[in-house]
This record gives C-alpha cells, sequence and structure tokens, in this order.
C-alpha cells in the first residue's frame, strides 16, 4: 500500500488509477483524469466553495459547478424550486443556458443579485468553439481563419 502511494506521489498521479494497486483514493472521491496536484488543487477549492456555503447556509451568488461532486442534483433542485414557484409541474421543466458576460465569479457577487429563476454558474468549459469579447463582437466582425 505505502509503496503504491509512495509511486503515485512520484509519478505525480491520484492514488488508485493504476488497477494493480491497493491504494485508492479515486474510489472514495469524484472522478476525474487530473494529476495529483490539479486533482488537489480541485480538493481544496471544492473545500472552500462548500465550507462557504456551508458557513452562510445562503445560496451563494455564482456556484462552480465542476466543483460539486453530483451537479446533476442542484440543477433537479433548482427545477423543482421553480416549479414550486411557479405552480408547474416537475415534468415540464426544462433548463436554458443564457450566457452574460459575467468574466469571474466575483462579478456575480458584485452585482449582489440572482436571477429570476435559476442560479449563476461558473466553470463551465466549451471546447471546438471561442466566445467573442465585447470588442469583436460591436465590429460586428467575424474572423474564422486568415490568408496570405
Amino acid at each position: 500500500g505505502m509503496e503504491d502511494m509512495a509511486e503515485c506521489l512520484e509519478i505525480n498521479q491520484v492514488p488508485g488509477r493504476n488497477p494493480f494497486h491497493v491504494c485508492s483514493w479515486e474510489r472514495l472521491a469524484w472522478a476525474s483524469r487530473k494529476s495529483l496536484s490539479s486533482w488537489f488543487a480541485d480538493l481544496l477549492l471544492r473545500k472552500a466553495q462548500l465550507s462557504e456555503w456551508a458557513r452562510s447556509l445562503a445560496l451563494p451568488y455564482s456556484i462552480w459547478l465542476p466543483g460539486l461532486i453530483n451537479p446533476t442534483a442542484l440543477l433537479t433542485a433548482i427545477k423543482q424550486v421553480t416549479a414550486r414557484k411557479r405552480k408547474l409541474p416537475l415534468d415540464s421543466m426544462s433548463m436554458d443556458t443564457h450566457v452574460t458576460r459575467m468574466y469571474r465569479a466575483a462579478d456575480a457577487l458584485m452585482h449582489a443579485t440572482y436571477p429570476e429563476d435559476g442560479i449563476f454558474v461558473h466553470g463551465l468549459l466549451m471546447e471546438g468553439a471561442r466566445w467573442t469579447d465585447e470588442e469583436e463582437s460591436s465590429d460586428h466582425v467575424y474572423t474564422v481563419g486568415s490568408t496570405v
């Protein structure tokens, strides 16, 4: 066990990735393919988010959605709250995503307002695409590539 852990620490790997090792942290944690150093940094951010949420007992203005172990449960709870508030059946509820111009989670805190229905989330990644910034969108110029 200790040899397995020492080997994982040496190669910056979360203990448990090697199926032949006895020591396994992944079995008791969330699914992740990150290196040990990135995984541990996420662990500290998760702890900070959950500690702050537990301390205040108020919904944060913006939630780091990937930092939750079961984000689907939170999204389902948001649908339930909205269904009760609007007196609609839960089966008719759906999720919509609206992108804001807030660049950091602190921007939501600065505005100190919640959306009418739903929550602000941060930490989502977009692959194979990009978002225009204010300067690009004000110019109405969209360049896909350049030729010489």
